[in-house]
């Protein structure tokens, strides 16, 4: 029976072999674009039953002329499973996900014509991918349509149209503002079941509206980086998911309806937690927290999709507007890529292509990059990281930079943010400051002195070497934040019974009596440990959340510091604790070593971490050290020139 089985296998496998060439044999013979035409590819594709197969045909126009069109935006997915399209005597292969879109658009009765990257571009043609994907912004603005194509509904999921067109309603009526009737409304869909226990009674009911938005706002679509331009662009745009479709603006209203009231319930449980000098919220606070944050939490039923789906609107309604907020005043190049760093594309160099149409016309980033496919990512990351310096003279994208985490054989300061797994990823101390709406320049108000070498292989940065890490702590643990206070804080000699810090969603740090030992940098040391974590250089403690009483000897914080907890996570998720020679504190990328030097940059934000080569220097990311990170080194005259050198960083 196993060699019966054994043959089968061999026979499927040669006649899969045998399809597979002939179809080769088959493949549609590209003709050459002429571009300086603008010329463009459409497919026209022909009508057909369920069942027919797939037929198109291809033709090509200019741009500015061609007939009208409908632009398809899909996922590719799996390039493994390949379908095979008929296009006049030959085939084009394509992945499963676009021929499962293709048979749901497909009219019965006449032809569609629409434009796809995957078939109207030669994707085996370099050159031709490079000048059509940046053609991509006036392919999409000039289309009639454009079909966004979510997938085909799984298990019990569905697009409710008519929930959808309700709640969007409702948002608008009330000028997109928080009210009680559209809340009472969404309230009144909440499954009556406690949703942590959903997952066992999963397969007996049916999706409740707001867990089938869950889900299908969690397909791979709203998380693809292309999408973005796409959506922006786009005259007019529905999203299909199987046979059901759903004008786009109409499902981000419902889904800006949704994370309002949402927000607005999770204010209002931390407002009922927090002690306030008339006790909690009442029975009214406390009926909210109990049907809302702990019996739907959006973490778990929505996870980064409410997020996703807000930065997508919020960039069509301000392209569509083009009125200039306080978001898109200073939004550079680097802060487009940078804040959309949590989407996904199958080809990583798109992670920067897929943005340059969407850019500020007077980006000079963005200006003097183009889409090239013939260049490898990391001449691509060179290439930004590089623009950018030479255009802002701004340090800031070497804060994105992640050093060891990048792959072999790519340099250490090119950016990377986009690119590293998000179990390595941290945020850039320059961010967790800000957030604090403080500002530090460890490099002072000097302009950066860069130089490049070795056909931009290397970056030169002038600076100044302040001390090296002789101590390193464990990797911050954000599940067992207990024991790594203990062990942090044991470093710098502050003995476990010193503090105390339990679960997040009890009390967290109550009191904390300082060593007197004196701070290298000035002050207390335990109060340096606390700046450190908290990566607050000099402003009141408090301002990281509430605090009852601090004097120099003892800290008492209030009864719930969630927010205390919350920011040191974001502060030192991914990072380490370390101690230099000298005695001062930081915090650095989960990579650092006893040996890396602490370095200022002329101009940096924030101090950086270098470990030494042969020759050269690998940039491991930036650092936050207290005592550093207000020009203490540059601006109060810590340094003699004979300090200043260029790092070359490999």
């Amino acid at each position: 029976m196993e060699l019966l089985r054994y043959a089968a296998r061999k026979y499927v496998d040669r006649r899969t072999r045998e399809q597979a060439r002939r179809a080769e044999k088959l493949q549609y013979p590209y003709q050459p674009l002429n571009h300086d035409a603008g010329e463009i590819r459409l497919v026209e594709l022909q009508p057909g039953s369920p069942g027919d197969i797939l037929e198109v045909t291809l033709s090509h126009s200019p741009s500015s002329t061609a007939p009208r069109y409908i632009a398809l935006s899909y996922v590719w997915g799996d390039p493994t499973t390949v379908t095979w399209l008929r296009v006049h005597e030959n085939v084009i292969p394509v992945g499963k996900n676009l021929a499962d879109a293709l048979l749901h658009i497909r009219d019965p009765k006449k032809p569609l014509n629409l434009w796809i990257d995957a078939i109207c571009i030669n994707q085996s043609d370099n050159d031709e991918k490079s000048l059509q994907v940046a053609k991509m912004k006036d392919i999409f603005s000039r289309a009639d349509h454009v079909l966004g194509w979510i997938g085909t509904p799984e298990g019990r999921e569905l697009l409710d149209r008519s929930f959808i067109e309700n709640l969007a309603a409702r948002h608008s009526c009330y000028n997109h503002q928080f009210n009680q009737e559209t809340s009472d409304w969404i309230e009144a869909t909440l499954p009556r079941e406690n949703y942590t226990h959903l997952p066992q009674l999963s397969h007996l009911r049916r999706l409740s509206p707001l867990e089938s938005i869950g889900m299908l706002i969690n397909r791979p679509w709203f998380s693809r980086v292309w999408i973005i331009q796409e959506i922006v662009v786009a005259k007019d745009i529905t999203i299909v998911f199987g046979n059901v479709r759903q004008n786009f603006d109409t499902f981000t209203t419902a889904i800006s309806a949704i994370r309002l009231y949402f927000s607005h319930f999770e204010k209002m449980a931390i407002n009922f937690l927090a002690p306030t000098s008339t006790g909690h919220g009442g029975d009214a606070s406390r009926r909210l927290v109990t049907s809302v944050k702990m019996k739907f939490p959006t973490e778990v039923l929505f996870g980064e999709g409410l997020e996703k789906v807000g930065l997508l609107r919020r960039e069509r309604e301000q392209w569509i507007r083009k009125i200039p907020t306080e978001e898109t005043t200073s939004q550079s190049f680097y802060d487009l890529v940078h804040g959309f760093a949590n989407f996904n594309a199958t080809d990583p160099r798109d992670r920067i292509f897929s943005l340059l149409g969407i850019a500020s016309s007077d980006d000079l980033v963005a200006a003097s990059l183009q889409p090239n496919y013939s260049m490898t990512l990391d001449q691509i990351l060179r290439q930004f990281t590089v623009a950018h310096l030479e255009c802002t003279r701004d340090l800031k994208i070497l804060n994105s930079c992640y050093g060891l985490d990048t792959p072999p054989g790519f340099s250490s300061w090119a950016y990377m943010a986009t690119f590293v797994t998000e179990g390595s990823r941290h945020n850039p101390v320059t961010e967790s400051i800000v957030s604090l709406k403080s500002e530090v320049s460890a490099g002072g108000s000097f302009q950066p002195n860069l130089e490049l070498g070795d056909s931009n292989l290397l970056l030169g940065v002038h600076g100044v070497r302040v001390d090296s890490v002789q101590i390193v702590g464990a990797v911050f643990d954000p599940g067992a934040p207990q024991g790594q206070m203990a062990e942090w804080g044991a470093m710098v000699g502050v003995k476990e019974e010193e503090f105390s810090l339990t679960s997040v969603s009890a009390e967290a740090w109550t009191t904390l009596r300082a060593p007197e030992q004196q701070y290298p940098a000035g002050g207390f040391i335990l109060e340096a440990f606390l700046r450190t974590m908290l990566m607050n250089p000099s402003m009141p403690i408090d301002a990281c959340g509430p605090i009852k009483e601090i004097n120099s000897t003892k800290y008492h914080f209030g009864k719930r510091s969630g927010s205390i907890y919350d920011r040191m996570k974001n502060c030192c998720v991914s990072r380490r604790m370390f101690i230099t020679t000298g005695g001062l504190l930081g915090v650095a990328p989960r990579q650092a070593q006893p040996g890396d030097l602490v370095c200022v940059f002329f101009g940096g934000k924030a101090p950086f971490l270098l470990r030494p080569g042969n020759r050269h220097y690998r940039l491991i990311g930036d650092v936050y050290v207290q005592g550093l990170m207000e020009g203490e080194v540059v601006e109060k005259g810590r340094y003699n020139a004979h300090d200043v050198e260029c790092f070359y960083l490999s």
